[in-house]
């Protein structure tokens, strides 16, 4: 009755570990219940300590950088709707690209754990988890979902690659992609000419995306496709480990999502019924959407397609996720298992148990690729999209 559980975090899935064993003394009693003398007695065991990978210098930066960007975020326009950014939450994940073991994790809007200490008090987990508060308790590096964006296009290019497109061919970056009356633009509506992969990732270019995603699916049979398409695009994601958990020693993790045809049919039985009762063809334009997805929900389309190219549309991956990924590009192509336990301990500090890194896969490419990529990756910070954050730093001495 008086052992302490572990029920969320490290103090979760080491609780066996950190624990111990309760001590117990047996008595010989008579039929009255009188203790007449003493039995077997098994000795208490300590429970033992867990060593983690995490830094508390690294954690600090983290934790007040991440603050602060989410300060200044707000401070800037966005342009797409005219109001400023909301930045109501963000994530942070620092880990060791050679091992997977995750130096820094921060999560914001966060809350102090102290409150769960003998027993939290109604008031404050109504705070915790009223819907004011942006949910502090959810741990947004392995739970919080969200498109990846332009990080997404290593999944991309190595698609291409793999799917006989040369890295160093040169391809068209014009300033917007048409597929019937729908125009894709970039994302500055800037074009750049003709360009190889390497080039497209450095500048960020969509529509070199839009174009093989789009030729790809028209090459599996669009939207009556083929008996087994290659689906190389879809395929490419899955293997370099997203759409399902990294495996990290946290609890309540979640998979993300990669939008295959797969999924699609899920979707789709799940949610017909709804789409065909509330779908009208003349309806508003959600009643229009619902009677569209009744009739064809369940096909990958060429705006599907399209969208998914620079990690847009339907995909969700969480932050842990993308840096395991980064950290097998930067390792040389090994996937590893997200780890914050990094020893146990026993109590007399007599006995150490490392645990040990795990390899979980290889990315989906080989070494020039993969070498292609980190190259293309540097010139994003050098002479790419990201240039105008990182003017002045010392690339040839921190790469």
């Amino acid at each position: 009755r008086s052992d302490q559980v572990g029920r969320s975090g490290l103090e979760r899935t080491y609780d066996k570990e950190l624990r111990g064993k309760a001590g117990i003394t047996r008595y010989e009693v008579d039929n009255l219940g009188r203790v007449i003398g003493q039995g077997e007695t098994d000795p208490a065991k300590p429970g033992s300590n867990i060593v983690t990978s995490i830094d508390s210098r690294v954690q600090a930066v983290a934790e007040r950088e991440l603050n602060n960007a989410m300060i200044e975020a707000r401070k800037v326009n966005d342009k797409n709707t005219g109001r400023n950014y909301e930045a109501d939450s963000g994530a942070v994940v620092v880990m060791e690209t050679k091992t997977g073991r995750v130096v820094a994790m921060a999560s914001n809007p966060t809350y102090d754990p102290n409150a769960w200490v003998g027993g939290i008090s109604a008031k404050d987990y109504a705070g915790l988890t009223d819907k004011k508060s942006n949910y502090p308790l959810l741990n947004r590096a392995i739970q919080g979902q969200a498109a990846p964006g332009s990080i997404f296009k290593v999944v991309t290019s190595t698609a291409a690659v793999n799917a006989g497109y040369p890295f160093n061919n040169r391809y068209p970056c014009p300033s917007s992609y048409s597929v019937g009356s729908q125009t894709f633009t970039n994302f500055e509506s800037q074009g750049h000419g003709d360009i190889t992969i390497g080039r497209a990732l450095e500048v960020s270019c969509d529509t070199v995306y839009y174009a093989l995603a789009d030729q790809e699916w028209k090459k599996d049979g669009g939207i009556k496709p083929k008996k087994d398409p290659k689906d190389w695009f879809l395929k490419t994601a899955h293997e370099f480990g997203l759409g399902k958990r990294t495996g990290i020693d946290l609890p309540n993790e979640v998979p993300g999502r990669v939008p295959d045809r797969k999924w699609k049919q899920d979707f789709f039985d799940a949610n017909k019924d709804a789409w065909c009762r509330d779908g009208k063809k003349n309806g508003s334009f959600a009643e229009k959407i619902a009677y569209e997805n009744c009739r064809q929900g369940n096909q990958l389309r060429e705006g599907d397609a399209i969208n998914y190219s620079i990690g847009q549309g339907d995909t969700l991956v969480t932050p842990i996720q993308m840096a395991s990924v980064y950290s097998a590009i930067a390792n040389g192509g090994t996937l590893h298992q997200p780890g914050i336990g990094k020893a146990i301990v026993s109590a007399d500090g007599k006995s150490v148990q490392e645990i040990a890194p795990k390899e979980t896969g290889k990315l989906p490419m080989d070494a020039k690729t993969r070498d292609n990529i980190d190259e293309a990756l540097a010139g994003v910070a050098t002479d790419g999209s990201a240039a105008w954050r990182f003017g002045g730093w010392p690339q040839k001495q921190i790469p």
